[in-house]
């Protein structure tokens, strides 16, 4: 009987240990996923965030587009990624 129940004791964890090791998998992929979601919704963030600042400073410096320099759209962009 000894035997047997060592048996099924070694099965039963065996089989605990793949559940949680798929776990900790499907965890992971998760994490990955998430992550992967946030550096997105922030790139997007922050392409719209270009586009508000030129049009601010169009309006408010009355140039046209073309003619507002990518470099202080780029230092305001910084700017406001640092908040």
């Amino acid at each position: 009987k000894g035997q047997i129940l060592g048996g099924m004791t070694i099965v039963y964890w065996s089989v605990l240990n793949d559940r949680v090791l798929k776990q900790l998998q499907l965890q992971k992929e998760l994490q990955e996923s998430y992550k992967k979601q946030q550096e997105q919704a922030q790139d997007l963030v922050l392409k719209n965030a270009v586009e508000l600042v030129k049009k601010a400073i169009v309006k408010t410096v009355e140039l046209k587009p073309a003619e507002i320099d990518e470099a202080l759209i780029n230092k305001a962009v910084k700017e406001i990624e640092k908040e």
